[in-house]
């Protein structure tokens, strides 16, 4: 058996679909395509919107001067004893 991907061609069922409604109404049908594109650009400016206040916090907290507590060192950190 072999497999492969479908690729980016549409399938019957949204040719059927789209077809009919560019025929009959090309305004609406060219709106909704818009309209999609746009809720998809929303939804990314949003995600990087919370990364901008992510990054604008920690270096908040760093300026702060209040960072983590450091860990104790190791048995290769240690000073020699003099």
């Amino acid at each position: 058996m072999r497999a492969w991907s479908s690729g980016a061609k549409p399938t019957a069922e949204d040719a059927a679909l789209v077809a009919p409604l560019l025929a009959d109404e090309p305004r609406l049908a060219l709106r909704a395509l818009v309209h999609d594109g746009a809720l998809r650009e929303a939804s990314a400016q949003a995600e990087l919107a919370l990364v901008g206040r992510l990054l604008a916090e920690a270096e908040a907290t760093l300026a702060a001067s209040i960072g983590a507590i450091g860990s104790a060192p190791t048995r290769a950190e240690r000073l020699p004893a003099r």
